[in-house]
């Protein structure tokens, strides 16, 4: 029989049992134990046939009933993925109050074939309020019920609940936890399953895990080895995120025309697609990049192209990262007002959307363009709470970067400071070093 059979029947099973108010306890007897029927109902397809029939019998459902049966059963199914579908699309669109409220008004038990789904749809309604602690109890529980049923596994909701639960970790400011669930969505995605973009998702999930690490190598390794099946990637703003992090990937490597190139072709592709957030991004790197060959004016056209998008079809992450990089170019330019004026309000809106990895970035400029005005103690502050940043979420490379820029400051002026600078930065790069040697041991 079937696999899909197997459910149907172990659906229907579980339905009757139910209706007449047996626990699993009450079907067992010396013959089949609770924990077989159990795993007949989730349609576990190592269990032998003469079992299900066993139980059919004790039930009284005669095998020639069994297709009226299953025709019932795959009404009421086909009705509730019908629904879960709705949902699930009503969230994509913004409408995650409506969903959640649908979701509400079909009570599905946990033993349900659907059920880690229902849980995986609530946690992304959660997730779109922002309600994180809410979301990861829901991908969790979608996660251990999606461990006992074969459908979910197929459905590739245990794959897309690690997904979802790494992108709580990361507005969490958490990158380290992120990748690790990122990782373990890829372990657990199943490639001739439904929803087989989840792969996408999440190797560019991981792949921003990193380069927002540090970890650059790594990263555009990632992006190199997708890149071939790159126009086969849907939805269009998941092929233009790895544009961007190729062009960025390739700037952090100084590869400069190689990054302007890819940067220009997810330009066009963003504005053919009209993908607003996307071309802000990419603009944004391709005045870095014109930034690091100082050639300002083209650097200041492209980020006043970026900044110039209309705000609300633009993310404020996306937006922050902007004014940083404008006010890095305007430093250079010794533009010192303009440039204070885009790093302020960098950190500002990274403060007020606690964007902790962003406000580091746009802290370590400004404090470079205050000491380069002699405003060494204000610059100064700057770097100490990007120290506490990076020690509060475990950003390593941040950290050393911003004792460095301390050291720089102390030298030749207060020796005790300038050693204690030292100290910290060989005492952060060992850790550093150790992790690494840790993620090669783990890859062999």
């Amino acid at each position: 029989m079937k696999v899909l059979d197997i459910h149907e029947i172990g659906g229907i099973i579980r339905k009757v049992r139910k209706e007449r108010g047996l626990r699993l306890e009450d079907l067992a007897d010396d013959n089949i134990s609770p924990a077989t029927i159990s795993n007949v109902e989730r349609g576990v397809s190592h269990v032998k046939m003469e079992k299900v029939y066993y139980i059919l019998e004790k039930l009284g459902i005669p095998m020639e009933q069994l297709p009226e049966f299953l025709l019932r059963e795959r009404d009421d199914q086909a009705e509730l993925k019908f629904r879960l579908t709705l949902i699930e699309s009503m969230n994509r669109l913004d409408q995650s109050e409506s969903a959640l409220s649908l979701l509400e008004k079909t009570p599905i038990p946990d033993d349900h074939l659907y059920a880690s789904q229902a849980h995986w749809l609530k946690g992304t309604c959660y997730l779109h309020q922002r309600k994180l602690n809410k979301a990861e109890r829901e991908f969790f529980t979608a996660i251990r019920l999606a461990n006992k049923n074969e459908t979910a596994k197929i459905d590739n909701i245990e794959a897309y609940s690690f997904k979802d639960l790494s992108r709580c970790s990361y507005y969490n400011n958490n990158l380290q936890q992120a990748l690790q669930y990122a990782d373990s969505g890829l372990d657990a995605f199943c490639p001739a399953g439904e929803r087989p973009w989840v792969k996408y998702f999440l190797l560019r999930n991981k792949a921003i895990y990193l380069e927002r690490l540090g970890r650059i190598v790594e990263s555009l390794q990632i992006v190199r080895d997708v890149w071939e099946e790159l126009p086969q990637i849907e939805p269009v703003e998941t092929r233009l995120s790895f544009y961007w992090l190729r062009a960025e990937l390739l700037r952090r490597s100084r590869d400069y025309e190689n990054a302007k190139k890819f940067a220009l072709e997810g330009i066009q592709l963003a504005g053919i697609n009209q993908q607003y957030n996307s071309a802000l991004a990419l603009w944004s790197v391709l005045g870095s990049v014109h930034t690091a060959q100082k050639k300002w004016e083209e650097a200041e056209n492209c980020f006043k192209i970026a900044l110039g998008l209309p705000r609300d079809r633009v993310d404020e992450k996306s937006f922050l990262r902007a004014c940083t990089q404008l006010g890095i170019l305007y430093t250079h330019q010794e533009k010192w007002s303009q440039a204070e004026k885009y790093l302020t309000q960098a950190i500002q809106k990274a403060e007020q959307i606690e964007d902790y990895m962003d406000q580091m970035d746009a802290s370590l400029a400004l404090g470079r363009l205050l000491v380069q005005q002699n405003r060494r103690e204000e610059g100064i502050a700057c770097y100490r709470r990007v120290v506490e940043l990076a020690q509060k979420y475990h950003t390593g490379e941040k950290e050393y970067e911003a004792w460095h820029e301390l050291a720089r400051c102390w030298e030749g002026i207060d020796e005790k400071e300038f050693q204690l600078c030292t100290v910290n930065m060989f005492t952060v790069q060992e850790t550093l070093n150790q992790r690494k040697a840790g993620d090669l041991n783990e890859v062999r």
